[in-house]
């Protein structure tokens, strides 16, 4: 498996292989600082912010480790660092290879949903009839999103969702003109346009990149689901707060719910804790929503 590295210097491949194993206790200790932290935040947008922040720390602790390590190695320090077993220093280079092939197959998973997402917004798409579309604009003034957005009606999508980053769109699911008041409906495009205001397309660009590189660590998955969640709810916060009514949007997520198979890509008005909270008092079934995200 050696030959399979010939174009990485070893000692370049020997310290990365360390980096990935110290990444393993790195990863845990910051996974377990957030889980302190996440109780004593009392807001969503605090608890956001605060998981965002340890996955950067997170996608920025292997480069510094690499950094360090490759700095001193030789010093001796990645041979003989005391929380590892020197035994494990001839199995780098397989190890190497496996986080290359790791990445590589989350890469190609990533570019495969990346183009899935764009052609969802080009195909079976129509556009929105005037007086709605006057209301979008009229929600997008409301909630101060300045940038252009496009609005469209798309047979492919049974949700609310926003694609793409630098020129965003919401991609506005036919059967949700007949099947919403146009209220419950105002509501949801709201919700979508916080995911636009809060800057989520490009958050969910770091959070698949750190899914890819550091893949290979349960505590990684575990913080990009807690950023997701808590995106979620800071968007229904921004929708109940701008809509008035807790109530309506509620029953609009309720409502959409009814008929839809969900799905797990895109920045979507699923609810967050505003839907489980009310869901569990009127049937008693709680559960965690569905979030979906697209860059």
């Amino acid at each position: 498996m050696t030959h399979l590295l010939s174009w990485m210097p070893l000692e370049m491949a020997r310290d990365l292989g360390w980096t990935l194993v110290h990444f393993l206790w790195q990863g845990v200790l910051l996974a377990a600082l957030l889980h302190t932290l996440l109780p004593l935040c009392r807001s969503a947008i605090a608890r956001h912010n605060c998981a965002l922040a340890t996955l950067g720390l997170m996608a920025m602790m292997p480069l510094a480790t690499f950094v360090f390590i490759h700095a001193n190695t030789g010093a001796g320090v990645a041979e003989n660092a005391p929380t590892l077993p020197s035994a494990l220093a001839p199995w780098m280079n397989g190890l190497v290879m496996l986080w290359l092939a790791g990445v590589a197959a989350l890469s190609l998973r990533a570019l495969g949903g990346w183009y899935l997402v764009q052609s969802q917004g080009r195909r079976d798409t129509m556009p929105v009839p005037a007086d709605l579309l006057q209301r979008c604009r009229d929600l997008q003034h409301r909630l101060a999103v300045t940038g252009p957005v496009r609005f469209l009606l798309s047979h492919r999508t049974d949700v609310p969702m926003v694609i793409g980053c630098l020129r965003p769109m919401i991609l506005i699911p036919v059967s949700a003109l007949t099947g919403l008041a146009p209220q419950q409906l105002d509501a949801l495009i709201l919700h979508e346009l916080a995911h636009i205001r809060r800057l989520d397309t490009f958050t969910n660009i770091l959070l698949v990149a750190a899914e890819t590189v550091l893949f290979y660590h349960p505590a990684v998955w575990w913080v990009t689901r807690q950023v997701r969640i808590e995106r979620e709810h800071c968007c229904d916060d921004f929708a109940v707060a701008a809509c008035g009514d807790a109530g309506l949007y509620v029953e609009a997520l309720t409502s959409l719910e009814a008929g839809k198979a969900m799905g797990t890509l895109a920045l979507a008005a699923n609810g967050g804790r505003l839907r489980t909270a009310w869901r569990g008092y009127w049937t008693r079934r709680p559960g965690p929503p569905a979030s979906r995200c697209r860059p």
